[in-house]
């Protein structure tokens, strides 16, 4: 009677080896893959950032278009002046603090926010 061997064939242990690689590769170009789209993301991000904030530098060094006078250091003015002239895009939204306090936005805040954001002032 021949002795079974309990050991896989080469032929097994091969295309173990195989899978086992394709396997590697495959996560190993996923983690790749990943950390490129994050790092176009977030430089998407600040570029869109920077320019906002020169918007808002061009803007703050203008006058009010209401009263014709510089805007000085009036913010809630420069935020309104600010979030009047621009139209957000799909999916962007702008939301402004004065004092450490929610001023204004372009959008409704979350629902969970809202009592919060509309006592202290906040606009819908």
């Amino acid at each position: 009677m021949p002795r079974l061997s309990r050991s896989p064939s080469t032929r097994v242990r091969i295309l173990g080896w195989y899978v086992a690689l394709l396997a590697f590769a495959l996560v190993i170009g996923l983690l790749l893959q990943r950390s490129i789209l994050l790092a176009q993301v977030d430089d998407e991000v600040d570029a869109q950032l920077r320019q906002e904030v020169g918007e808002m530098d061009r803007l703050s060094g203008g006058r009010n278009p209401s009263t014709g006078e510089p805007f000085g250091s009036d913010v809630r003015a420069i935020f309104d002046t600010f979030l009047s002239r621009n139209i957000p895009v799909q999916g962007e939204a702008l939301f402004t603090l004065v004092d450490g306090r929610p001023h204004a936005s372009t959008t409704p805040p979350p629902s969970c926010c809202r009592t919060r954001i509309s006592s202290h002032g906040g606009r819908r």
